[in-house]
């Protein structure tokens, strides 16, 4: 054998070794994830089935038994002791 047929011989076994190394490492897996469809039932969960109507209700202030006005004038008067109640709130929430 020459050598320009050796040449091409390697030239021809590394091409193709390049593109199966391309259709394993690639297309394979690329192919793999747009097939693959993720199941949204357990991404996302549905918790509107679980309230009731009653839950969902804002109650307005006199069942709350709350009243605006006078919040408002008690925060007005000591705005440090609001501003202690709010951090108070937000810590709780975490």
């Amino acid at each position: 054998m020459s050598q320009t047929a050796v040449l091409m011989l390697l030239r021809w076994f590394f091409a193709s070794l390049a593109v199966l190394a391309i259709a394993l490492y690639i297309v394979r897996p690329l192919l793999r994830m747009v097939r693959h469809k993720p199941d949204v039932s357990f991404s996302i969960p549905d918790y509107t089935q679980t309230l009731d109507e009653e839950e969902l209700e804002i109650p307005s202030e006199e069942e709350a038994g709350f009243d605006r006005n006078a919040a408002i004038t008690q925060a007005r008067a000591d705005p440090r002791a609001t501003a202690m109640l709010v951090q108070q709130w937000l810590k709780q929430k975490r």
